[in-house]
């Protein structure tokens, strides 16, 4: 379960973000969300029901002010997972063979491309 701590560095108000959540069984969950605190409280709930495990690390992206491209650098973002490890069956958005370290990583790579420029809108629209 995340500390108390990680909760206070959220901001209370978010527009959109893309986040990575890593599972106790070694799974890595990927996705967007407009509002972390709730995410993580109801995915909590979601594994432990699904997988019988629990999450033990999160990685939450900048706030996005687009909320429309935080859903275009989430589809990037679970396509690069896919690239990279293997999708548990039956899922869309969780994985295995590739480490939590790795998505977050791509997180930070990717989350740029979302801000309001031109520039930035192809960049998304073109990966």
């Amino acid at each position: 379960m995340p500390s108390k701590q990680r909760f206070t560095v959220i901001p209370r108000r978010f527009n959109a973000c893309i986040y990575a959540a890593e599972l106790s069984n070694g799974f890595v969950k990927v996705g967007f969300s407009r509002n972390p605190r709730t995410r993580m409280e109801s995915l909590n709930g979601q594994v432990k029901r699904r997988f019988g495990t629990a999450v033990v690390r999160w990685h939450i992206s900048r706030d996005f002010t687009n909320v429309r491209q935080g859903f275009q650098v989430e589809s990037l973002l679970i396509r690069r997972m896919n690239a990279i490890g293997a999708r548990v069956p039956g899922t869309t958005e969780f994985f295995h063979g590739v480490s939590f370290d790795v998505a977050a990583g791509l997180i930070e790579q990717i989350a740029p491309l979302c801000d309001n420029t031109a520039d930035a809108r192809n960049s998304v629209a073109k990966a």
